[in-house]
């Protein structure tokens, strides 16, 4: 049954005449609108409360609208007294002339519901649409809430078509500062910059991921918001630009959140944005988020198909620290496969100063992406992304201002996975058609120290896995590198594995390293080290076109003490002849690291059952490693260098080959041979044998 109470008591108490009619909500209808906390309250603060009170409506009839559940404990449906609230629209509020303190006004336009009461003492609050209303005869009606502004209060429509931004700034300038503003399900336009000047503004929605309310815009060089004080805050929408993916090149022209404080002050207090970025979506811009300043946390955000994901410039005099980057996903950063304009670079993460520390990439997602992360990694981790298909640098650390010698420090690369455009199975042909990612780590121009690159896994690039230009006291290690230098065949270039051309006392150590060889030549090294007072130590790799491992500087100064083996290394030498070697170092005198033999292994039948090999010896003599001897399982032994024709066979002697075409013995004083020796006396230079006990037969 329908509780209707007539109005006409209430128009003789008030003095309302015919003309001005309203209908009045039954107390029923009223909760089933407001919600008994909200109707309650709206009785409560006009009847004996003041205005400046206010609480939102609760339920699940009007959640979409305030959200708010359950009322204070204080109050109860009984408080609301049932004569007190009119049904009102909008228009008939504007042209309302006879306002009452003492009646709440509930306005019925669709998603504007709500209600509003009469301020008195209000004459200069301008009509924002939302939460103020102004009559034609000046009175101020206000909105009663409590919590979040709704951005369809203020005309928003979320049709994809109407202009929504002028009511969306309306909602953000209606809130002021440590507001929230949220957004229904909707596709919301805008056709300008949405401007945030306030400290603490929360743009937010109930959903996430792809379902998010959508903010789109299409005009051309626009900047979708600015955001110009502290604190600000999104979570669950998402900005979507003009990219055309049909297009290329591909060159969308709006750009998604610019966060600059700066004033031209150089006040340092303005670098702080200390934003949070959640659940949001940035789509088809060109660059979708560009802070300058620091301390910003990125979380389970998607960027996609857009030129550049998050740009992080300097504020001047200022830092770039304090941002964190944990489990997002990247997706066609730079347009999948498509052309960028000349010059135009497209990356996932980007630092553009070198006074940027202290920031974490942590757990993300990268895929048909051009790059992954370009800036400094001084006291940075870059933990555990996975970046696949990608058609750039999976890390490039660089020093921006092309000047700054300063070193990089404190640094983890650890645990990622870079792999190119590439797999075991395709063939040149379908390599020379597809982009491939450079290099897994570079950092061609940067000092690095103090640091660790561990555990990563690095596939299909056309350079090298790792190379960096100077490097000192860090570790590379346990890393797995697959088919570096794919594309050998675009400059004629041989890369490495892993390349270092200057610095020091860095350990490379259990790192394995493999060539496929399908679409170009091998890569011409396993480990390329120029760094001087190095350990290079268990590390593994085959099919490489030269030695595993060159080692510019094996003999300066070490760690380790002098006379300790150490060090062995083994590599394939030459693939042709299918021939593998270790290589065994040890210290000399003066504690500097050195080669001192060298066994070779040189395959002669790999047939099943029928495989054979010789070994060849090399050992360190007078400061140069030289032939020993050459050992075959056929029951030969060549002694001395490999164009020895003679041998020592089934326990004859008959040997030519140890210096030219002779068996050459150096002279020596009886009293210094052993016994049991044949020698040549330098008394008389004469062929003697000093047999077991001492006695001196000449020979000759």
């Amino acid at each position: 049954m329908t509780e209707r109470r007539e109005m006409n008591g209430m128009q003789e108490e008030k003095g309302l005449d015919a003309g001005d009619k309203l209908p009045l909500l039954t107390r029923r209808a009223m909760l089933s609108s407001l919600g008994i906390a909200g109707a309650a309250l709206a009785a409560g603060s006009v009847m004996g409360g003041t205005l400046g009170t206010s609480f939102a409506a609760g339920g699940p009839v009007s959640g979409e609208v305030y959200g708010r559940k359950g009322p204070p404990d204080f109050l109860t449906a009984d408080s609301l007294d049932s004569n007190c609230c009119l049904s009102v629209t909008i228009a008939e509020l504007r042209s309302w002339t006879t306002p009452d303190p003492a009646i709440v006004y509930f306005v019925k336009d669709g998603k504007q519901a709500g209600p509003f009461v009469y301020d008195s003492a209000d004459t200069t609050s301008a009509d924002n649409g939302g939460t103020v209303l102004v009559s034609s005869s000046g009175a101020r009606f206000k909105r009663l809430f409590d919590g979040s502004l709704n951005v369809k209060w203020f005309g928003a429509k979320g049709d994809g078509v109407n202009d929504d931004g002028p009511a969306i700034q309306s909602a953000i300038n209606a809130g002021g500062a440590r507001c929230n503003i949220y957004f229904p399900q909707g596709t919301y336009r805008i056709t300008q910059s949405l401007v945030i000047n306030q400290p603490e503004v929360t743009l937010y929605s109930d959903f996430k991921s792809e379902y998010t309310p959508r903010l789109i815009c299409t005009a051309a060089n626009t900047w979708m918001i600015r955001v110009k004080h502290y604190a600000f805050c999104m979570k669950g929408l998402q900005l979507e630009g003009d990219g055309n993916l049909s297009q290329n090149p591909y060159v969308p022209t709006v750009n998604g959140i610019l966060y600059d404080r700066s004033n031209g002050s150089g006040q340092e207090t303005l670098s702080n944005l200390d934003g949070d970025i959640q659940f949001c979506g940035f789509f088809k811009l060109n660059t979708c988020f560009q802070c300058i300043g620091r301390n910003v946390f990125f979380n389970y955000n998607i960027f996609s198909n857009s030129v550049k994901a998050v740009v992080v410039d300097q504020y001047p005099n200022a830092e770039c620290r304090g941002y964190r980057f944990v489990q997002n996903r990247f997706h066609s950063m730079g347009k999948d496969l498509s052309s960028l304009a000349p010059g135009v670079e497209s990356w996932c993460i980007e630092f553009t100063s070198i006074r940027a520390y202290g920031n974490q990439m942590l757990g993300n997602m990268a895929d048909f992406c051009k790059g992954f992360y370009k800036g400094p990694v001084d006291r940075c981790s870059i933990n555990d992304n996975q970046v696949y298909n990608s058609f750039g640098d999976g890390v490039r650390i660089v020093n921006s201002d092309g000047t700054t010698t300063l070193f990089q420090q404190g640094y983890e690369i650890c645990n990622n996975i870079f792999v190119g455009a590439q797999n075991l199975g395709w063939n040149k042909q379908m390599s020379d058609a597809t982009q491939q990612m450079n290099f897994g780590i570079v950092a061609e121009g940067p000092l690095l120290q103090n640091g660790f690159i561990g555990n990563n896994v690095i596939t299909f690039c056309n350079k090298d896995g790792i190379f960096v230009n100077n490097l000192s006291t860090a570790v590379i290690q346990d890393n797995y590198i697959l088919s570096p230098n794919k594309r050998a065949d675009i400059d004629g270039s041989l890369y490495a594995g892993i390349r270092i051309t200057a610095g020091s006392q860095n350990l490379i150590s259990g790192n394995m390293i493999r060539s496929t060889v399908p679409n170009g030549a091998a890569h011409k090294n396993g480990i390329y080290n120029g760094g001087g007072n190095s350990k290079l130590i268990d590390n593994f790799g085959f099919n490489q076109s030269g030695d595993f491992v060159v080692n510019l500087v094996p003999d300066t100064t070490d760690v380790v003490e002098p006379g300790i083996p150490r060090y062995t290394e083994t590599y394939k030498r030459d693939k042709a002849a299918a021939t593998f070697g270790m290589k065994m170092y040890t210290h000399n005198a003066s504690a500097q690291k050195t080669l001192f033999a060298e066994v070779v292994a040189t395959q002669q039948s790999s047939a099943t059952g029928a495989e054979k090999a010789d070994l060849l010896f090399n050992g360190m003599s007078n400061g140069t490693v030289k032939p020993l001897m050459r050992a075959s399982w056929q029951g030969a032994l060549s002694v001395g260098d490999r164009t020895g024709k003679e041998t020592l066979q089934n326990g004859y002697v008959n040997a030519k080959a140890l210096n030219g075409e002779y068996i050459s013995l150096i002279p020596g004083a009886a009293s210094a041979i052993p016994n049991g020796s044949i020698f040549i006396d330098t008394a008389d230079s004469k062929l003697k044998f000093k047999d077991g006990a001492g006695s001196v037969i000449v020979l000759s």
